[in-house]
């Protein structure tokens, strides 16, 4: 009768507070240190993915508004950053200190493991920031736009339609009120394009609570796709624009007089305007420079 041998790995003590400060340096570096190498792993990827998820959406459906992705990857970033070394922390506690030695429960396979998770997550981020940038706002964008508001910028080049917020190479934010080739008329304080007046109509109590807007003044005007705020003027003037070859006609959101119209280049864009990632003064999250519409009016 043969004798059955049972072979159990060499158990090794491990120090809780270094599991936690691996991790925290280097997403899922502490699980890895702590004997769960597919855990480590799952972390410091979800990691990267949550990042590389918005710029590939947006690459794939242009136009389309990811404000909130933005918002949710962030969040989900931060979470798996603080929650990796918490987790290795009380993983580590619960096992009291000791675990089966594993083949890459080596001081080599930690360096590839933290220069791996590090290198994979500086893609993910210059992936992200090379499409999206924030800034803090200290000026007034009347009306949506206070001093102190952090605002997103879509930097991936495309064409853009009437309608859509878009930053100038001073971080203006200027409203695209008619394309190349396309002509606009203001008059009686009415904006027409290409001979059709636009929509306007009020805003109703929850619609301004939704924008945390307060001012009577402020009027929702439909261009194409989208339909957003304007004040509109209290000077009667007419202004006829018939912009050159590749030009946007734009303004502020804000008609005061004829200054408010301008004409930008292409090239002269940084960006689309996504939204206000959060604004202190109203104690906010996400508020979008335009609201798209089913049919374009």
């Amino acid at each position: 009768m043969k004798k059955k041998i049972i072979v159990s790995g060499a158990d090794k003590n491990i120090s809780p507070w270094l599991a936690f400060m691996l991790s925290t340096a280097a997403a899922g570096l502490g699980q890895v240190y702590g004997g769960r190498a597919a855990k480590g792993a799952a972390f410091m990827l979800l990691r990267a993915i949550a990042v590389v998820s918005v710029p590939c959406y947006c690459l794939l459906n242009t136009g389309v508004n990811v404000a909130s992705e933005i918002a949710i990857a962030a969040a989900v970033f931060a979470a798996i950053s603080l929650f990796s070394p918490i987790e290795a922390l009380a993983s580590a506690i619960k096992n009291g200190g000791r675990i089966k030695v594993k083949s890459y429960n080596t001081v080599p396979y930690y360096a590839l493991f933290a220069a791996a998770s590090t290198l994979i997550t500086i893609l993910s981020l210059v992936i992200f920031f090379s499409c999206f940038s924030f800034f803090r706002s200290r000026a007034v964008f009347t009306p949506l736009v206070e001093p102190g508001d952090i605002l997103i910028v879509n930097k991936t080049g495309r064409d853009y339609v009437r309608g859509e917020a878009v930053f100038d190479s001073s971080y203006n934010i200027l409203r695209i009120i008619a394309l190349p080739g396309e002509t606009a008329l203001f008059k009686n304080r009415i904006l027409s394009v290409n001979g059709t007046a636009l929509h306007r109509s009020v805003y109703s109590e929850e619609e301004l609570n939704a924008l945390r807007l307060t001012d009577n003044n402020v009027i929702s005007e439909h261009n194409g796709h989208y339909r957003y705020a304007v004040i509109a003027s209290t000077e009667k003037f007419t202004l006829e624009m018939n912009p050159a070859e590749g030009e946007y006609l734009v303004s502020t959101d804000e008609r005061k007089d004829a200054d408010s119209f301008t004409r930008l280049a292409p090239g002269a864009i940084a960006g689309s305007f996504e939204g206000i990632l959060f604004s202190p003064s109203r104690s906010t999250l996400i508020i979008l420079p335009q609201m798209n519409l089913d049919k374009p009016l």
